[in-house]
């Protein structure tokens, strides 16, 4: 119940970096939770009971990638609808995703499956 801020965009409120630190586990991740994805690899990334995460790599099926769920939408490259890179769309259950153009992140609360 507590939030610590790391960053805050250039406002001036307090940063928490000492008390970051000391309730960080800042270890190495276990092996099995690191991933590489090719630039052009469509899949899923992450597949959890609270979300799932997708790579879509230039609409090689992202337009069907949950389209029948509420998804959040962030290019990596290129323009998704009216996106770019550093911005995220929000699409309801069966909204349009053009990104033929694009490499994006889609993620959707609860699990894929």
């Amino acid at each position: 119940d507590v939030t610590y801020r790391l960053y805050d965009y250039g406002r001036p409120r307090e940063l928490h970096l000492g008390q970051a630190l000391e309730v960080a586990d800042r270890g190495p991740y276990p092996d099995g939770l690191g991933q590489q994805v090719a630039e052009d690899e469509t899949r899923l990334i992450a597949d959890t009971a609270h979300f799932s995460l997708g790579h879509s790599a230039y609409d090689h099926g992202a337009s069907n990638f949950f389209a029948d769920r509420r998804r959040w939408v962030m290019p990596l490259e290129g323009r998704a609808n009216d996106a770019g890179p550093g911005e995220c769309l929000l699409l309801e259950p069966g909204d349009h995703l053009d990104s033929s153009a694009a490499r994006t992140l889609i993620g959707v609360e609860g699990s894929a499956g």
